[in-house]
Formats: C-alpha cells, structure tokens, sequence
C-alpha cells in the first residue's frame, strides 16, 4: 500500500479554518500592551511638557506685567530693598540697584541708572523662577 501524504494545500487549508493558536494570539497582546504602553509613556511625557512651558509662560507674562506696572507707579526716590507680592499660588519679588558698571565702562556713564529686577514663582515650585532685568532712568518724567 503506498504511503499517502498529505497534500500540503490541504493542511494550509484545514489550519486558516481553525483560526489561531493559543501561543500566537498572547505573542500578539504581548505585542500591542508593549506599544501601547510606549505611546502612553510618550504621551505623559509630552503632556508634563507642555504644562511645565505653560506655567512658564504664565510666569514670563506675569514678570512682565508686574515690572510694566511697577516701572509706570514707581515712586521718585526709587524701591528701597525689596518689595514682595502675591495673587493666588503665584508670587514675586521686585528689587532695585543701582546699575552695575560692565567692564570698560566707567561708572560716571551710567549717571543715575538703576537695575529693576522682578522674579516671579509658582508656590511649591521655586526651581521654576522667572527673572526679568531693566534698566530705568532713576527720577526720570515718566
């Protein structure tokens, strides 16, 4: 009796109809909890990001309105010290100097400038201050 093998046709056939096997369908869920746990890494990552320039944002507006408004109500005699302010979580401090010479620069040429710095945090996050630097005429008409 000869030895019948089977037609190879056939065995493709009879497996597609039997769909797939237990090993091939974890392979595949491993496979795609792996990438979809990638891109969800991705995704916070890049969400974080973008809250954190936000917020930076936030504080570079904020220094910024704060220093306009300080440098149009500033009082003749200049800041003595510093002066600290708060709205919500959100803070800063203006500080007055007189003008630092650079180097070459002698400190008559800068007559009667004063250096306005104001710094601006979030509260629970100074790591993330702003700092804004101005030079203003000191007793200058407004």
């Amino acid at each position: 009796m000869p030895s019948e093998r089977p037609d190879p046709r056939r065995v493709t056939r009879r497996r597609a109809a039997s769909g797939f096997t237990l090993l091939e369908v974890l392979l595949a869920f491993a496979m795609l909890t792996t990438v979809t746990g990638a891109t969800l890494q991705v995704t916070s990552a890049t969400l974080r990001d973008n809250a954190i320039r936000l917020e930076r944002a936030w504080l570079a507006e904020l220094a910024r309105s704060v220093a306009e408004e300080h440098l149009v109500t500033r009082p003749a005699a200049g800041l003595q010290g510093s002066l600290l302010g708060s709205m919500a979580d959100w803070h800063w401090r203006i500080e007055e100097r007189p003008a630092r010479a650079e180097p070459g620069l002698a400190p008559e040429a800068l007559g009667r400038i004063v250096e306005v710095t104001v710094s601006a945090w979030k509260a629970g996050a100074p790591e993330r201050m702003v700092t804004l630097e101005s030079l203003v005429a000191d007793g200058a008409p407004r």
